[in-house]
């Protein structure tokens, strides 16, 4: 391991005012940015990579609508991946609310049909957004878990696809796809066998639950790869890592669960040993978690306070470009 297990325990240990420094680097933040938003909708050499968008969405007049709900308003993840013989992907969507900001940045980069998507669990914050793209991008292949949730977000969706007759289909662990010519997906995650005749009502059926069984998915073109984790959280990192410790290696990581404290295991981090961290969140939720990765010498972006995020990946190494540069010294 890059770096002593306990020793890194120790340094995220020290970082407990976790809060009050998120909002303070936040607004550290706002000083000094300079902006290269023109390179993230240049896909003049996308040809010939594997490449990944992350959005920077903000949901607008977010204290308002966080008062008529006991649910934490975010925007969720919403990732554009090109393959490189251009096949465009979307893993997830974001919030309800912000799937006409979604849609506009689609479309500012030139996509106008989605040949797959893949909806890695039935929370709004990542299915929401797909309720704004059904009337207005054709999708070729819906990919989704088999996991019940007792939400008009999920009944929307699941009208959708059969509104607008998108081909769809359940993945579990085992699963092998082949994403164009270059590119391959394994599926790690929900195990096999998940339905809802496995698991719990609707009804009953848990938050927790439901973010155990998201979908975790690598994808792979030459020597390089990315994993997508969904919202799962330690108890399943460390399944998975044990499970599958060959597979979880990747170099660019989904941080779980938007880089909260429910997940980014060290056991998770150190099967997967990435180069490079994504946290997709309007935020930062643990300082201690950033710098939980740091400490394994990955490099770390937010997409609330780096803006969006490119990453190409040429089969051999990988490229990252920011909207803005972290700058604080609460981050190592």
């Amino acid at each position: 391991m890059l770096t002593d297990c306990s020793r890194a325990k120790a340094h995220c240990g020290k970082m407990r005012t976790r809060v009050l420094l998120s909002w303070l680097l936040l607004l550290l933040l706002t000083l000094g940015q300079g902006h290269v938003e023109a390179a993230f909708f240049d896909t003049s050499e996308d040809s010939g990579h594997l490449t990944i968008r992350y959005f920077n969405l903000v949901v607008e007049n977010k204290e308002e609508l966080q008062r008529h709900t006991d649910r934490t308003i975010k925007p969720g993840d919403a990732i554009l991946v090109t393959t490189p013989d251009g096949r465009q992907i979307l893993i997830d969507s974001g919030l309800t609310y912000v799937g006409d900001q979604l849609l506009k940045f689609l479309q500012q980069l030139g996509v106008d049909r989605l040949d797959y998507a893949f909806a890695t669990h039935p929370h709004w914050d990542h299915i929401g957004g797909f309720l704004t793209l059904f009337p207005n991008i054709p999708i070729g292949k819906m990919y989704h878990v088999n996991v019940p949730n007792d939400t008009d977000t999920l009944r929307l969706f699941l009208q959708g696809l059969d509104d607008y007759a998108i081909p769809n289909r359940f993945l579990e662990a085992g699963d092998q796809l082949m994403l164009g010519d270059y590119v391959s997906a394994s599926v790690l995650n929900p195990p096999a066998g998940t339905s809802p005749d496995t698991l719990e009502s609707p009804e009953n059926i848990s938050t927790a639950r439901i973010n155990n069984l998201s979908l975790v998915m690598r994808l792979d073109y030459g020597e390089t790869s990315a994993l997508f984790t969904g919202d799962i959280y330690r108890a399943q990192e460390r399944y998975l890592s044990a499970e599958y410790p060959e597979e979880m290696r990747a170099n660019v990581l989904h941080a779980p669960h938007h880089g909260e404290e429910t997940g980014s295991s060290f056991e998770l981090i150190e099967a997967v040993m990435p180069e490079v961290t994504i946290i997709s969140r309007d935020d930062l939720a643990s300082i201690a978690i950033f710098n939980r990765y740091r400490a394994y010498d990955s490099d770390v972006y937010v997409t609330g306070m780096n803006g969006h995020i490119l990453i190409r990946l040429d089969g051999e190494s990988v490229q990252v470009v920011v909207e803005q540069e972290i700058d604080s010294p609460f981050l190592h």
